[in-house]
């Protein structure tokens, strides 16, 4: 892969597409390809679209805090106060967190 736009220009014929642009100076290249598809809206929609954050691990720490509330408080099986077991599960999770970095 190179950021070249001759290179990138060279992932787009006029019959076919084989990668999608990542520089700017290639898009009409790419456009090109299929006049009456509008790729235009496939350009605008990668421009245009959000960017969500990863947490790393986020599954085991969901889970952790979820089996952990639900077997030691009232919310599932368990008797423990919630404001006991609340400040614990920030803790352990915040530290799962941390160990991610």
């Amino acid at each position: 892969m190179s950021t070249s736009p001759a290179a990138q220009s060279l992932l787009a014929s006029t019959t076919s597409a084989l990668g999608v642009p990542v520089v700017q100076g290639s898009l009409e290249s790419f456009k090109s390809i299929a006049p009456k598809v509008n790729l235009q809206a496939f350009v605008d929609a990668v421009t245009n679209a959000v960017t969500t954050a990863y947490v790393k691990d986020k599954v085991k720490i969901e889970s952790t805090f979820s089996t952990d509330l639900n077997s030691r408080t009232a919310i599932g099986s368990g008797s423990e106060d919630p404001a006991t077991v609340l400040p614990q599960l920030q803790a352990q999770c915040q530290k799962m967190l941390d160990a991610t970095k």
